[in-house]
């Protein structure tokens, strides 16, 4: 189940503070959290993720800097926001945890088949705010409805297995409780590269794609995956 240090302390490290919402919004939020669930089917399956998080565990160092020199090639900003973090404070130990998490989301992309277009500076700050906001007011929660809020939006998320291996991952290095500023812009760093990669449309492979409609003007479409809320 997902934590819900990221929904309660982000903003404010090692504090105890939280916005108060009123009981009428709380309870249309429960209500909402007690409908079903999306069932949207998620490009990075768990499958693929399992494949791609042994690919690189089995990498030695040499195989590591070759695949992170794909991914500087094809997603640089991906790359660039993950070195950025070193500038905010987060030791190069750390640092290795995020730059782990690139490397199997960036495997797991490729074993998927799709063709990823590239993730944007602008798409990278819409999904950072809308991370932000989502964090920002679930403070407010008291903590049984906050790990609903949680739970559905990991539950209904487009990736919602790459989310839970970040989460896992992040959990597995103690990286979940935001003790301090640098570990705060770790975590969010982290959560965005899964809210990035949720808001691509990734074209599938020719044999798996779906039937195409032709406009008028003679442009085939395929069907989109819905934005993420």
């Amino acid at each position: 189940m997902a934590s819900t240090y990221l929904w309660r302390t982000p903003m404010h490290p090692n504090t105890s503070s939280r916005r108060v919402h009123s009981a009428e919004l709380k309870a249309r939020i429960l209500a909402e959290c007690r409908q079903p669930c999306g069932t949207t089917m998620a490009v990075i399956t768990q499958a693929v993720l399992g494949q791609a998080a042994i690919d690189v565990n089995g990498m030695n160092q040499a195989q590591k800097v070759r695949l992170a020199d794909e991914v500087f090639a094809q997603q640089p900003n991906m790359l660039a926001s993950i070195l950025a973090l070193h500038r905010m404070g987060v030791g190069m130990v750390e640092l290795e945890v995020p730059l782990h998490i690139l490397l199997v989301t960036f495997q797991a992309m490729k074993r998927s088949g799709h063709a990823w277009p590239m993730v944007t500076e602008a798409m990278q700050e819409t999904c950072m705010q809308r991370l932000t906001a989502r964090a920002r007011f679930n403070e407010g929660l008291p903590d049984d409805l906050a790990q609903q809020v949680v739970q559905q939006f990991c539950d209904e998320h487009l990736e919602r297995n790459l989310l839970a291996f970040v989460y896992g991952y992040l959990g597995d290095h103690d990286l979940l409780r935001v003790r301090t500023e640098a570990e705060k812009y770790l975590l969010m760093v982290a959560l965005n590269l899964v809210e990035c990669v949720a808001s691509l449309d990734p074209r599938p492979p020719l044999e798996d794609r779906a039937p195409t409609w032709v406009k008028g003007n003679g442009r085939t479409l395929t069907p989109r995956r819905p934005a993420p809320g």
